[in-house]
């Protein structure tokens, strides 16, 4: 009886960290439909390094992110927890998304950790007319894509260095404005 309470209660640990490194549910955004397709490497567990988040403000606008953690299994997945939390205390204080991937990486690499992110973070601002403006920042991930309502589909060139090992990065902003109808989309 004495193994199988001490099981049932590791069960229960790994359930609420699960629940704590999972995706939070989409908020409602003014202006923006949001869609979401979470599918860890290890779906037995369901948890791994990649993620997003979307942090909204009380002024309609929103900071978001989307990553990978280098790596696999828990060692990811905690690190994942970790840029997450860093990056929803930062987007609190900062909102440019240069700024806040320089910040994010400072905090990082304060923790001593071996493991590298790569991520995008933006800004969405809703537009009076209609659609939004998505100010973007990378680390090292690909490049995010726009499908506009014609079927033309472009790129939002913005790179960067990856995110929490290295000391001299550089980050480059990309603005672009999605109209309504537009889509853009992230791997």
């Amino acid at each position: 009886l004495e193994s199988a309470s001490r099981l049932s209660e590791q069960d229960r640990m790994i359930d609420v960290l699960r629940s704590s490194l999972l995706p939070s549910p989409l908020p409602e955004l003014r202006s923006v439909t949001l869609g979401s397709v979470y599918l860890p490497a290890h779906h037995k567990v369901q948890v791994g390094g990649d993620f997003y988040d979307i942090h909204p403000r009380t002024d309609g606008t929103a900071t978001f992110a989307l990553g990978d953690v280098c790596g696999h299994g828990l060692e990811a997945a905690v690190h994942s927890g970790r840029v997450r939390q860093s990056l929803q205390a930062l987007s609190l204080v900062e909102t440019n998304p240069v700024r806040l991937l320089h910040l994010l990486n400072t905090s990082l690499r304060a923790t001593g950790s071996k493991l590298f992110t790569t991520l995008v973070v933006g800004e969405l601002v809703p537009l009076g007319a209609g659609g939004i403006r998505m100010t973007l920042a990378s680390g090292g991930h690909p490049v995010p894509l726009v499908l506009r309502t014609d079927g033309r589909v472009e790129e939002v060139s913005t790179s960067g260095a990856i995110v929490g090992i290295l000391n001299d990065v550089r980050f480059h902003p990309e603005s672009v404005t999605l109209a309504p109808g537009d889509l853009a989309a992230q791997g």
